[in-house]
């Protein structure tokens, strides 16, 4: 480099160093021309056009620089013009020659770590961003950042650990909390995502989304007016948020108030057509108030905009099978599997699952997976089972064990764990699961005239003797369920008062822990003779039913063990019941024995009482 450059070159720089762009930028230019090789000037007239917001130009100047001379310095400043200007795959070869140059640098893996999720390299960013906390993990930000990839690539786990990281060494990173109570609720720790969003809320985070992650998380944990206030909250600052809005709607649906549930997710398909579960929550809500074409309809929708929905599936197949639609409703109601809740669980044994060929010579183990009345129910399928030459090995939930010791059904009872049967066999089936492989319908019913499950006749005996030695009509009541999953189906005891005030009839409470305590208000007035305290397991109930004319009880799995022991049951229905009661009539095609009593409108349960008055007075007592 000649003198007069050098020269040129100091002057310059004073003039640049001054902010003088206007008398530097003609003297770096000129430099060039007299010295083409001078990568100084290329490099400082680059900084010149990056500080004078003008990237493309400063990148085109460096580079040139660094090809003259590739300096380490000239790398890092490339890196981030190229990132500005969004040429990711120039930025990604600076700062993978930066880093095999000096590879102790943490921050260039943090940046290369950003520029390859730019591109969708979201495993090569997460490498990235390890590497660099390899080197420094005490910075929260890129603990932050990896949590955004592990989530991106549905890591779940690892994504909890790496915003909790974050948190750990910023405590007030409120965005931490949100983006952590947000995975939390994914992995369905509603009660932790509800308290890391209350954690962001008092650290001053104010977004919509955040109130509509705490109603999410409210509305998980059953907390239907607390959900609905922040849902409002997230409406209200962003009236389009149509997340929100449906939000609203789920809360209207469950506090019973259809119309203004309707109203909310009317408005989410106009705002947004294709918001995924709208329609299946539309058309549930339809089901509900029996509007069934409506019903089929939006399902049907959504099932068009999202074919591997599991919650329209099943809500689609439970609609289907409500109408005696068996063949589609079956298929569809295999999508419970997906659910996000009260999904069945799945063991994964290395033998297969049954898939309907043939089980002669063959061992399989089934195994519950819902209610204790889904088991009752759904064990008539066994034999048919056995009838293919089949052993069974059949585990139940614990209560109902030595019940169903007392069957027909041909299965051995195991009493070990659903996930360690503890025998050899060749297929397994989840029991709900029977009636896809064996093309059940409604006129294919086993069992539907013949008792399945016997009382132990010791115990039988015991309960005659001591509770039901009386030439009184003997009625069993049941009215309330456990309070999960019986939506629309309990009923308060006062309502069954107008038929305790009968002659010549003894009622006798079946009623176990939830609802029991209504008997104290009607004790001193009514002869109602208690037994559910007396009952430890199931085949104590049975022992009891067996002693019994009629039991009037709501949908619960007293019914279905008073059914299969073909006892005379009047089973008290709400106005939509559920998928097996159908939608009419007062026979049931699964138990001869059964007589149904159907709400004529929503909530309707004193017409109910009444038709079932009537009908003790005039076909039993012949009053």
């Amino acid at each position: 480099m000649n003198t007069d450059v050098i020269l040129k070159l100091q002057h310059a720089l004073e003039l640049h160093k001054n902010g003088d762009y206007a008398g530097a930028k003609p003297l770096y230019e000129e430099i060039i021309k007299i010295d083409p090789e001078s990568h100084r000037a290329y490099y400082f007239l680059g900084l010149i056009y990056a500080d004078e917001r003008q990237p493309i130009q400063a990148a085109q100047f460096i580079q040139k620089a660094f090809d003259i001379f590739p300096e380490y310095e000239y790398l890092n400043i490339l890196s981030n013009l190229y990132f500005e200007i969004s040429d990711f795959k120039k930025a990604e070869i600076c700062l993978k020659s930066s880093i095999q140059i000096n590879p102790n640098v943490f921050e260039n893996y943090f940046k290369l770590g950003i520029i390859l999720y730019r591109v969708n390299d979201i495993f090569g960013a997460i490498e990235a961003f390890k590497s660099g906390l390899a080197i420094n993990s005490g910075i929260p930000q890129p603990y932050y950042d990896l949590g955004v990839l592990y989530d991106a690539v549905n890591d779940h786990q690892n994504a909890v650990l790496s915003y909790k990281n974050a948190i750990r060494l910023n405590p007030a990173y409120k965005e931490a909390y949100y983006n952590l109570g947000v995975i939390l609720e994914k992995l369905n720790r509603n009660r932790e995502a509800f308290e890391c969003f209350k954690k962001a809320e008092e650290l001053g985070f104010q977004d919509y989304r955040l109130y509509f992650g705490i109603g999410n998380s409210k509305l998980a944990l059953g907390d239907i007016m607390g959900a609905q206030e922040y849902f409002k909250k997230s409406f209200e600052l962003n009236p389009d948020y149509v997340e929100a809005i449906n939000g609203l709607g789920i809360t209207f649906f469950k506090q019973g108030n259809y119309e203004k549930a309707g109203e909310m997710y009317k408005e989410v398909i106009e705002k947004k057509p294709d918001f995924k579960g709208i329609y299946n929550n539309i058309g549930t809500l339809y089901r509900d108030i029996n509007k069934m074409d409506k019903a089929f309809e939006y399902l049907r929708k959504g099932i068009e905009l999202d074919p591997e929905s599991p919650e329209n599936n099943y809500n689609l197949g439970t609609l289907c099978l409500l109408h005696k639609e068996f063949e589609e409703g079956w298929q569809r109601y295999e999508s419970r599997f997906n659910l996000k809740e009260e999904n069945p669980p799945i063991y994964g044994f290395s033998q297969p699952a049954w898939d309907g060929s043939s089980l002669e010579n063959k061992t399989i183990y089934v195994y519950f997976e819902q209610g204790l009345g889904d088991t009752i129910m759904f064990a008539r399928y066994l034999p048919v089972l056995k009838s293919k030459g089949a052993k069974i090995l059949f585990k139940p939930q614990d209560s109902l064990c030595s019940v169903l010791d007392n069957n027909i059904i041909g299965a051995e009872i195991l009493k070990t764990p659903p996930s360690s049967p503890e025998r050899d066999f060749d297929f397994h089936s989840h029991l709900l699961s029977l009636p896809l492989k064996l093309g059940v319908t409604d006129w294919n019913v086993p069992f539907y005239d013949e008792k399945y499950v016997f009382s132990d006749s010791q115990k039988a005996d015991f309960y005659k003797e001591k509770y039901f030695n009386t030439e009184k009509l003997k009625v069993g009541i049941f009215w309330q369920g456990n309070n999960q999953g019986m939506k629309n189906r309990s009923i308060k005891l006062e309502y069954l008062r107008e038929l305790f005030a009968l002659e010549n009839v003894q009622y006798y409470s079946f009623q176990k822990g939830y609802g029991a305590e209504q008997l104290d208000e009607l004790h001193e007035k009514f002869s109602i003779i208690e037994l559910g305290s007396t009952f430890n397991d199931f085949s104590d109930t049975a022992a009891a039913l067996e002693n019994i004319d009629i039991l009037i009880t709501i949908d619960t799995a007293i019914a279905h063990l008073a059914g299969a022991m073909q006892k005379q049951v009047w089973l008290m229905l709400p106005y939509v019941p559920e998928w097996r009661w159908g939608l009419s009539g007062t026979a049931t095609p699964w138990y001869r024995s059964l007589r149904l009593f159907r709400q004529k409108a929503l909530n309707d349960w004193s017409t109910v009482i009444s038709e079932i008055k009537t009908s003790l007075k005039s076909d039993i007592l012949k009053i």
